[in-house]
């Protein structure tokens, strides 16, 4: 279902954030550091080793998983729900208050 959704909005095959060297030199700029070449590729691959030990998959789910909670309403009372539409006190579109869910 998702998958359908991200397809036909152009976002399926579209990478969520990929590292690149000017990203990591606007940090060193913001950080106030001035690395020598050899000090630029050791940071570069050590960045890169990493990021390659990192779970992606888990990172977008608590990254999504709290996007959600920030964008529940203030009444919700329910924790354990990420959206209204997977809550049980939702019904004909519309939250617990009667309110149409988005």
């Amino acid at each position: 279902m998702n998958k359908t959704k991200l397809s036909y909005i152009g976002l399926l095959e579209s990478p969520i954030y990929v590292l690149t060297g000017e990203d990591l030199a606007d940090a060193l700029d913001g950080l106030g550091v001035n690395l020598s070449e050899d000090e630029l590729e050791a940071l570069f691959q050590h960045i890169q080793h990493t990021m390659a030990g990192v779970d992606m998959f888990s990172t977008i789910k608590i990254l999504a998983a709290e996007y959600l909670q920030a964008c529940k309403p203030d009444y919700c009372t329910i924790e354990s729900v990420l959206h209204c539409r997977n809550c049980a006190l939702s019904n004909y579109g519309r939250d617990c208050m009667n309110n149409p869910i988005g």
